[in-house]
């Protein structure tokens, strides 16, 4: 049974935004493995450069003092699941943007399984940026999953 033609906007919203997270995870994860070939100072202070940051500014001092006490090996498996869960995205996004229903159920497992975790996160460690971040995911998992209902109908 062919699915009813509609408005797609927001599937191709979401999967939009899916493919920009991939995308900032897969430089993070870079960013990551360059460090292991670096000293942890440079990498950091040329951003913070680059971004108009102080170099010597407290933030950037804490960020280097805790990249820099990080083990090599301990960087590295950070960096294979930094990659791993962007590849999990673009499997989300291109679903998504692709318009298949494999790509909707997908993120709802994804979306959906990281739900309490981020409850958590956002009762223990409240921020305005943790319960925007997990409205945003609930409204997500919500809405795929009354497409997916009335798809089914």
């Amino acid at each position: 049974m062919p699915r009813r033609q509609r408005s797609d906007t927001w599937l191709l919203l979401i999967g939009a935004f899916k493919l920009v997270k991939a995308a900032i995870l897969i430089v993070v994860a870079t960013g990551a493995v360059e460090l292991l070939h670096h000293r942890a100072a440079d990498p950091i202070r040329e951003i913070a450069h680059v971004a108009h940051i102080d170099p010597d500014s407290r933030l950037v001092r804490w960020l280097v003092s805790q990249v820099a006490s990080l083990s090599p090996h301990r960087l590295l498996l950070m960096s294979i699941g930094t990659y791993a869960y962007a590849a999990l995205f673009v499997v989300e996004g291109v679903g998504l943007i692709r318009r298949k229903r494999w790509g909707e159920l997908v993120t709802v497992v994804i979306t959906g399984s990281f739900v309490p975790w981020e409850i958590y996160e956002a009762v223990h460690r409240e921020s305005a940026a943790k319960l925007g971040l997990l409205a945003l995911n609930l409204a997500i998992v919500g809405y795929l999953i009354w497409r997916l209902r009335s798809d089914a109908r």
